[in-house]
């Protein structure tokens, strides 16, 4: 025992000396972001991949099954983490299974487009069993769709895949680390490394090291895209080519927008989303355009819900988008639902519906 205090005394000390530094700078109101860059995205931040996701090497981040997720209501998780039902276990060979993939546009608020397009389709074909699962998660782009489809959803051998990316491929790059360029930690190394980087003395000690830890793009340079133009053409034309090769329909969604340059949500900039609305809109046609190629060339569907969403408010509908114009709101999500069943009618017959 005496040979122990010697050490366990100063120890002590040091513990308490470095809570009271810990107090003091809690006290002060000092908080800065300490997370490594590879943790670091515009959503989620890196508080929220550990309240809100759990921490996962390939997909970065993805639902706690069982949980339940605040969308503009409570959404509940599944089992397998994600929104809606389960696949079914008792699959019929004359049954329709619709896989879709996506970002939060997918995921939805309190409703969601793609449980519409259930309702639809289960009322066009009364007798065939319809399933439309949704993988939409927030945050996601087509670099962790296509990790998705081959942990999650190739083994469920889908009869249509839906794909709808977009917004957070053409989102700044937080740290200027493009997706493809992510090498993510273990679920309970990126735990811990996040729950130290709460400590405001593991803050305060992290601003004292030299910035130069990596190289920084230069001022003037252009920051990155989460998923740069080019690489968005053909990653999304890669993953609509292999779920065509592996059996399914496919179908390319151009993701619609009611933004403008006199209607744009300042937080999108202040929080490192885009560097202004210009460049914003500009990169929203783009992307949508590289949709647009890259289902050409792997032989998919596109369809641009732009004109849908532009149709139906020149009809007079009110208000389709939630107030970010980024994400429809219930009324938005049966517009969208209304006009893809058309086209997956015939994406799946290859006849025009009556």
């Amino acid at each position: 025992m005496k040979r122990v205090a010697p050490i366990l005394v100063p120890f002590l000390l040091a513990v308490l000396g470095l809570a009271m530094v810990e107090g003091v700078l809690r006290l002060a109101g000092f908080s800065r972001e300490a997370a490594p860059v590879v943790l670091r995205f515009g959503y989620p931040n890196p508080r929220e991949m550990v309240d809100l996701f759990r921490p996962d090497p390939r997909l970065f981040w993805r639902f706690r099954p069982g949980s339940v997720f605040d969308a503009d209501g409570e959404v509940a998780i599944n089992a397998a983490g994600y929104r809606g039902p389960l696949p079914l276990a008792g699959r019929v060979a004359a049954g329709l299974r619709v896989v879709v993939l996506g970002d939060s546009v997918v995921f939805g608020g309190a409703t969601a487009w793609p449980q519409e397009l259930a309702v639809l389709l289960r009322q066009a074909w009364p007798a065939r069993q319809v399933e439309v699962l949704n993988f939409g998660v927030p945050g996601y782009t087509v670099i962790q769709g296509e990790r998705q489809y081959t942990d999650d959803v190739r083994d469920l051998k889908p009869d249509v895949v839906i794909l709808a990316y977009g917004w957070n491929d053409h989102w700044l790059a937080a740290g200027g680390l493009p997706d493809h360029e992510r090498s993510f930690p273990s679920p309970g190394r990126a735990r811990l490394t996040l729950l130290l980087t709460r400590l405001r003395l593991v803050q305060a000690l992290n601003g004292l090291l030299p910035a130069g830890a990596g190289p920084s793009p230069a001022p003037e340079a252009p920051a990155p895209r989460r998923v740069p133009e080019g690489l968005f053409r053909l990653r999304l034309e890669n993953l609509a080519r292999r779920a065509r090769e592996d059996g399914a329909h496919v179908m390319v969604l151009g993701l619609p927008s009611a933004l403008s340059h006199t209607d744009f949500p300042p937080y999108l900039v202040d929080m490192g989303f885009a560097r202004d609305a210009e460049s914003a809109l500009a990169d929203h046609a783009d992307y949508r355009a590289a949709a647009d190629a890259a289902a050409q060339a792997a032989g998919a569907t596109y369809v641009d819900l732009q004109p849908v969403m532009n149709e139906a408010r020149a009809r007079g509908t009110d208000s389709l988008f939630s107030s970010d114009g980024i994400h429809p709101n219930p009324a938005g999500q049966k517009v969208l639902a209304t006009a893809l069943l058309p086209a997956l009618q015939t994406l799946i017959t290859g006849e025009e519906p009556p």
